[in-house]
């Protein structure tokens, strides 16, 4: 993981299956950080093919360790409670983080994720500039103000 006084180019890896999400996402990000490095993963599984390097996910892949992990929770294939499982599991990644960023206010989920290991759960605001507004805070949050290791 990059330290955040590193001089490297800060790394995201986004989780999101909704293309039209997807896209409000990076261009937010960009338009914060023209040289941030943003992974796509489309459903949970590619999500995890992406941080480990193997298929019982216990090797991790350490060139793809992101900075942060932005995860839907509503995801094909493996759901986003099961890749926060899955990365929660591996003790060498224990101090990623890791936002839950969906549009679900269920209380369940909010309590799930956080008892799986989530850093935060943010619900997707449907008004655009709110939507920016809340990946502005997430990247200068996470990216820049948090400390890492």
């Amino acid at each position: 993981m990059t330290s955040i006084n590193g001089n490297s180019e800060k790394k995201v890896l986004l989780v999101e299956d909704n293309h039209n999400e997807e896209t409000l996402i990076k261009r937010a990000l960009f338009s914060l950080n023209p040289k941030l490095k943003i992974e796509v993963a489309r459903d949970g599984c590619e999500a995890l093919e992406y941080i480990f390097s193997d298929k019982e996910f216990k090797i991790i892949n350490k060139i793809d360790i992101p900075d942060l992990v932005i995860l839907d929770i509503k995801l094909p294939k493996v759901n986003g409670m099961e890749v926060l499982k899955a990365i929660r599991s591996c003790r060498l990644l224990d101090m990623l983080p890791i936002v839950m960023f969906t549009s679900s206010d269920e209380e369940k989920e909010i309590i799930d994720s956080y008892r799986l290991g989530a850093n935060s759960y943010v619900e997707k605001p449907i008004d655009y500039k709110k939507f920016n507004d809340v990946i502005s805070g997430l990247e200068n949050y996470w990216l820049h103000i948090n400390r890492t290791i």
